[in-house]
Formats: structure tokens, sequence, C-alpha cells
């Protein structure tokens, strides 16, 4: 397969002889045509469709915070941060397969929501106050490159209903951050991680927090 900014006689799409062209993240992609492909349906590629589906899914539920904490991919290497989420996850997540149901278990714990190099602050804990999901952390302001105006983002993401919220209006210094969870959550179980992002719009790698029962 080739790239190429220019196009070949011009930018086309669809099938052209034996040549496949089309646009992907505004670049022109060419491809030789494949009229027989091996097996489609082999065992490999199937668990690599239902993996990058399982993730791909993950992604459109976790995609606001996304947009914030792979801003520094998007464009870069993988291309959108929505698929940028993926590849890096694909690739440093861990998740189970079962071949026999072909269902796959994202493993939440392994899963990471931002990347960068700014520092966490030291020691989150979160817990659980009623309605409100509370994240408490050790100032470090000071340390490399740790300053006091940071701003924590808490995302909180529900399995059993598709969806995430995410919070990110408290800084390093305040220690603490509030969530108030949705009334519609009660009874389930959720996902919680933490992140920090500077002035500049960098950002640290994400923390598991943990898993909750509501």
């Amino acid at each position: 397969m080739g790239l190429c900014d220019q196009g070949i006689f011009g930018a086309w799409r669809n099938k052209v002889g034996n040549v496949v062209g089309r646009v992907r993240q505004g670049r022109n992609v060419y491809a030789i045509y494949q009229p027989q492909v091996d097996n489609p349906k082999s065992f490999h590629q199937l668990r690599y469709r239902r993996t990058f589906s399982a993730f791909s899914k993950l992604a459109h539920n976790l995609l606001p915070i996304l947009r914030i904490g792979f801003a520094s991919l998007d464009g870069y290497r993988y291309g959108s941060a929505f698929s940028s989420f993926i590849g890096y996850n694909i690739k440093y997540a861990y998740y189970s397969y079962d071949d026999i149901v072909g269902v796959v278990e994202i493993i939440y714990d392994t899963i990471t929501l931002s990347v960068g190099n700014v520092p966490l602050p030291l020691s989150p804990i979160a817990s659980l106050d009623g309605s409100d999901f509370n994240v408490r952390w050790t100032d470090n302001t000071g340390e490399s490159a740790a300053a006091a105006d940071d701003v924590a983002y808490v995302c909180v993401y529900n399995p059993a209903k598709s969806t995430s919220i995410y919070d990110g209006k408290y800084t390093r210094i305040e220690q603490f951050a509030v969530i108030q969870m949705p009334a519609a959550w009660s009874g389930d179980v959720v996902k919680a991680w933490l992140f920090m992002r500077d002035a500049k719009g960098n950002c640290s790698e994400s923390r598991f927090l943990g898993s909750f029962n509501l």
C-alpha cells in the first residue's frame, strides 16, 4: 500500500485498474486490489475484528475525555484522538478473549485514558459518599514539572450504561475532586481514572482508581 500527498495523475477514490484509491484522514491512500483473500474469517482475523470492535465501542463511550487525554497524539501516528486511544490500548492494555463464544473482555485497570509526562499527584485514592464520588491526593507542586494550577481530570465510566462522565474543575493544589453520580446509576459498578493536565494542554498518563459499586 502506498500513500501519496498529491495523488498520481490526480487523486481518486474506488478502483482504477488494479489499484484502489480512497481518502483517509485527509490523505490519499492507494492499495493493490485483492480479489481473493484466503479465509477472510480465519480465527486470527475474527479475533482482531472483535477486539477492535470492543475497543472502538469503549472509545465511543469515553470520547469527550479522550479528546483531552489523547490530544497530543491527535493527528500523529494513529490519527485522531479516538483512533489513538484504540491503537495505544490494543497495544499496551490487557484483555481476554473467549475462543468458544468469541467475546472480548477488556481489563479496565490496564486502560489508559491519557498520555504525557506531566507528573501525577501523590497517593490518589477514591471513595464514595452517598452519590458523591470523591478523589483525594497529596499535593506535589514543584516536583519535576508539577504546577499548582495543573487541572485534575476524573473520569467515571459505567459499562452497564455504556456511558461516562468526567470533571476537570479542581487543581493539583486543592488536593481533592468531587463528582456527583447520576441517580440512574444506582446499583451499577463503575470504573474510574485520574489524570492531570497543565496550562499548555500537556497531560499525565492516567491512573486507574478502581471499581466501585454504586
